[in-house]
């Protein structure tokens, strides 16, 4: 009768690990808002499409609308996130990708279009079990210069809910 109750407790243990596992994971949609701290006339809003894989890796695409004094960009990035659990609401993340901008006002060799990294720092705040709340910090830069630039320094805040 022991080793039967035993078995019983260590399945009911598995099950609900194997539970708490699967909360980490999934799609996750998202919006946010912001600015480029250069230039206090530009004002970004954007989406994010991911997935969590674990507690700590998860991918996503993002888009970008930025729009300045004498027109407006676009940026569109794949990137690589990196989370530090904490055990409470609230999950610090590194983050690093790669894709292009697009943007009619600086031109590349007469192109309107670029190819861009960017890296960031960011904080989600879960507010309910499907709902976190996004600050996040990124660096923009194209990996050739274009016209004497150095990048740009996004700031935005944003939702994202998981499935």
């Amino acid at each position: 009768m022991k080793k039967l109750l035993l078995a019983a407790v260590m399945a009911l243990g598995l099950v609900g690990a194997a539970q708490a596992q699967s909360a980490d994971r999934g799609m996750y949609i998202g919006a946010n808002v912001g600015t480029v701290l250069q230039d206090s006339s530009k004002v970004s809003a954007g989406a994010v499409v991911g997935y969590q894989y674990n507690r700590f890796v998860r991918t996503e695409g993002t888009f970008d609308q930025i729009w300045y004094k004498n027109g407006n960009g676009q940026a569109l990035m794949a990137n690589a996130v990196l989370s530090v659990p904490t055990g409470t609401i609230v999950t610090p993340y590194a983050l690093i990708g790669a894709g292009v901008g697009m943007n009619r006002l600086n031109t590349v060799n007469g192109n309107t279009s670029v190819a861009l990294y960017n890296v960031g720092l960011g904080t989600r705040v879960a507010v309910s079990q499907n709902i976190d709340l996004d600050v996040r910090y990124r660096h923009f830069a194209a990996f050739e210069s274009v016209n004497g630039r150095k990048g740009a320094n996004m700031v935005t805040v944003g939702a994202a809910y998981k499935f």
